[in-house]
């Protein structure tokens, strides 16, 4: 827990003390195993769509380099800080190259306007230019690269030398190309420094690599020899890193990247191999990154001339093999630029990929809790256009079968992640029948059932790809009641069920081929209560169920043919809607039923009571549609807002949305399924969701919280330092209301993110914001008050 004390008073007249605790965190980390990004456009405030350097502060805020500005971001708001020409103290130059971290300060380069110290307490820029009469001035304004070594001794790349610089009298050291002189800088273009594990500085220039000895001043060079393989394969370099072996990646911008072993003096080149999809995609790299879980990322493309991008690239060390990820137009969740110039992974574990044309992109492994399925346009082997999936079925052999509203089959293969597709052909009687595909089975004799809404039922031969159908004929009793099946079920018996929507119950004798049905009527109490019929379910003691469309929930006799009939009244503990579209029966033996408005019930059927869950208890809609289990006791429930898992020992709710990685919030009835292996599926209007439960976990990330903004008489007050930093304010009579703003540094979902504050000396208990981030205050007695504020993360982790 961090807790930063700031103190704000009312003059002598009316005293006021207000202290801030600012209740934060502990980092951590987790892999998802799924990659998608979040795009950070100039739709969501950047400045520019081009980014070339990230870092995070201390505090926890995002910085991004800009052509157009320096820009600060906390999870909702930018902040953008240009050059000013009446001020001196504003960055020199909106065109920013690179950052660095320093304390309290960031290093900032730009492009024309030399080296910025920026002052994050009193939000001001110290200037460092080149002065041509001045050779202890910075030797040029173009600044390429920063970096303080393990001496704390910083040292600055620039387009025309390399620099040492001295805090202490805010001098410079030059380092420049000497033709007669063997040990001096290759090239004067430095654009990359780092210091690796054993604190030897090495650069990289425009005309190699170099190492430099501080002790001795001299530069030793590693350059392109086109007769060794082993050498540098380019001589133009754009970044370093050091692996955790301590081999030295070196990134270039015409020979891929090249990995040097620090014994051998030897390089491993990386380059692109048109005839291998598995090797680096382009030889044009800019940026080399090594995340905390060891992975290797690297951008390509090039800001001099053409971008020259050709996607962001995932190294695995273990297989030296490279997966490519590149824009893709039809999916919103891809790479939003071919051109990557700078990476960077944050405290939580989230990465950020800044691009050419395309802005910031995410890769958050957080984020995406649930595998997803949908169309893809251009895909031979992807789910057809129509993604709205009714049913969903897991045969014998493990293959996953969907049914979709437009009235395609689909056939999944989930290790090949390909689709077969199924659909009625009006010159082929021997095609699946027209009408949505909403319902799938398979019986004990591994016929596969497939019931459609208007076109019957039907069974595939899987051999031959041929469908036999059944459907109803008015003039023939025994045939089947009505062409919309969206139920079935075989009973421990044998006998198969079959649900319709407008002709009730149906029993079919395979054998036959004949069905009897059960139908509502009005006149007698004890048949069914409702022709349409959405699931149909027995129990662990042999009692059949169906739950209808608009009748409640029925027990079927099947004996005597008779119905017993629950449904919605007056009375306590009734069923809390008769629309039910969902049977569970728990291991305690208790029904829980899902309800079209009426939330979740639980029905007991020995006190014969049903208690209902409804959003006033934390349920996101009380449309229920499906109810999973797991193996933890949960129940999953999709419904018009959402999943949620319910803990029905706690009776708490735990809801995820679209933010979370679903398709779509809105899910339909029929299209929920547990498969063999544990593994959840659940059919939504955009295609479906694919999970296992346990590994559903919550961001462990406890983020910091910050104060971002003050007002006072609702306006934003401008302060001598920035309100993050300050650690006292005073305040008058006159200034009686004010406001504090504050955000949780949490960047996976942020707009879930949840507060709470407390201003002792006034407010007895905490006040739960939700995700609201300020807190406003009137008409305070004089005194000493002190102000606390905590945040969650977007799974409510304080």
């Amino acid at each position: 827990m961090k807790k930063i004390p700031k103190l704000i008073q009312w003059l002598p007249a009316v005293l006021l003390a207000i202290l801030i605790n600012l209740i934060g965190p502990n980092p951590a980390f987790a892999l998802s195993p799924h990659l998608e990004f979040e795009q950070l456009t100039i739709e969501q405030g950047l400045s520019a769509s081009t980014v070339f350097s990230i870092l995070q502060d201390p505090e926890g805020f995002m910085w991004f380099a800009t052509p157009d500005g320096l820009n600060k971001y906390d999870g909702y708001d930018f902040k953008i800080y240009k050059n000013d020409p009446s001020d001196i103290y504003s960055i020199s130059d909106n065109f920013v190259t690179t950052l660095y971290e320093k304390g309290e300060g960031i290093w900032v380069g730009t492009n024309d306007g030399g080296l910025n110290y920026f002052n994050k307490v009193t939000e001001q820029f110290t200037r460092y230019k080149n002065n041509p009469s001045n050779p202890q001035s910075l030797s040029n304004n173009h600044i390429l690269s920063i970096h303080e070594d393990k001496n704390q001794v910083l040292w600055v790349g620039t387009e025309d030398g390399f620099n040492q610089f001295n805090p202490q009298t805010g001098d410079f050291i030059r380092y420049k190309n000497d033709p007669n002189n063997l040990d001096s800088l290759i090239r004067n273009s430095v654009t990359a420094i780092y210091e690796n594990q054993w604190g030897e500085l090495w650069l990289g220039t425009k005309g190699g690599l170099e190492k430099f000895d501080r002790n001795t001043q001299k530069f030793i060079h590693y350059q392109h020899h086109p007769d060794d393989p082993k050498s540098l394969s380019d001589n133009s370099i754009s970044s370093i890193i050091e692996d955790r072996e301590g081999n030295l990646w070196i990134s270039t911008l015409g020979g891929g990247v090249n990995k040097f072993n620090r014994d051998t003096e030897e390089f491993t080149r990386y380059m692109n191999d048109p005839n291998n999809p598995h090797s680096i995609s382009s030889n044009t790299v800019s940026q080399i990154y090594q995340d905390e879980t060891g992975l290797i990322w690297m951008g390509t493309g090039s800001w001099l001339g053409s971008s020259g991008g050709n996607g962001l690239n995932l190294f695995n060390p273990n297989t030296e093999e490279f997966t490519t990820y590149t824009p893709n137009p039809g999916n919103p969740h891809s790479l939003s630029d071919s051109a990557v110039f700078s990476i960077y992974e944050d405290r939580s574990g989230i990465l950020w990929f800044g691009t050419f044309i395309g802005g910031i992109n995410k890769y958050d492994r957080h984020r995406i809790k649930f595998d997803r399925y949908t169309y893809e346009p251009g895909n031979p082997h992807g789910m057809a256009e129509d993604p709205a999936i009714m049913s969903i079925y897991e045969d014998k052999n493990g293959t996953i079968w969907l049914g979709t509203f437009g009235g395609f089959l689909e056939k999944f293969d989930r290790e090949t992640g390909e689709f077969t597709t199924y659909q009625n052909n009006p010159n082929d009687p021997d095609s699946l029948s027209v009408g949505g595909v909403w319902s799938i089975y398979e019986d004990r004799y591994g016929t596969l059932w497939i019931g459609t809404f208007g076109g019957g039922l039907d069974t595939l031969d899987r051999k031959t790809n041929k469908f036999t159908h059944y459907t109803h004929d008015p003039n023939n009793p025994a045939s089947l009641s009505d062409n919309s099946v969206v139920s079935m079920f075989e009973d421990q018996q044998g006998t198969f069920w079959i649900g319709t929507f407008g002709g009730g119950l149906n029993q079919l004798d395979r054998e036959t081929g004949t069905f009897t049905a059960y139908q509502a009527d009005p006149n007698n109490p004890n048949s069914l209560s409702d022709n349409s019929i959405w699931q149909i379910y027995e129990d662990t003691r042999g009692k059949l169920w169906v739950a209808t469309h608009q009748g409640g929930l029925n027990q079927l006799d099947r004996q005597t043919g008779n119905f017993t009939r629950y449904q919605k009244s007056d009375t306590l503990n009734s069923l809390s809607n008769n629309s039910v579209l969902s049977i569970y029966e728990d291991p305690t033996g208790i029904l829980w039923l899902g309800t079209f408005g009426g939330g979740v019930n639980k029905f007991d059927p020995l006190t014969q009571t049903f208690i209902a869950y409804n959003e006033t208890d934390g349920l996101p809609n009380d449309v229920v549609y499906g109810i999973l289990p797991d193996d933890q006791g949960n129940l999953w429930l999709s419904t018009n807002k959402g999943l949620s898992k319910f803990n029905p020992s706690q009776e708490t709710f735990k809801n995820y949305d679209t933010s979370d990685g679903l398709l779509s919030n809105e899910f339909n009835a029929g299209a929920y399924y547990k498969s063999k292996t544990g593994q959840m599926l659940f059919g939504n209007v955009k295609g479906f969701n694919v999970f296992f439960p346990e590994q559903v976990k919550n961001n462990p990330y406890i983020p910091p919280i910050v104060i971002t903004g003050f007002k006072k008489l609702n306006e934003t007050t401008q302060l001598d330092q920035a309100i993050s930093q300050i650690k006292a304010l005073n305040l008058s009579y006159q200034d009686y209301v004010f406001s504090f703003e504050f955000a949780a540094l949490n960047y996976t979902a942020t707009e879930k993110n949840q507060y709470a504050y407390k201003l002792e000396g006034f407010d007895k208990d905490w006040i739960n914001s939700g995700t609201r981030r300020y807190a406003t205050y009137t008409n305070l007695d004089g005194g000493h008050y002190t102000f606390h504020v905590k945040g969650s993360n977007n799974d409510g982790v304080w």
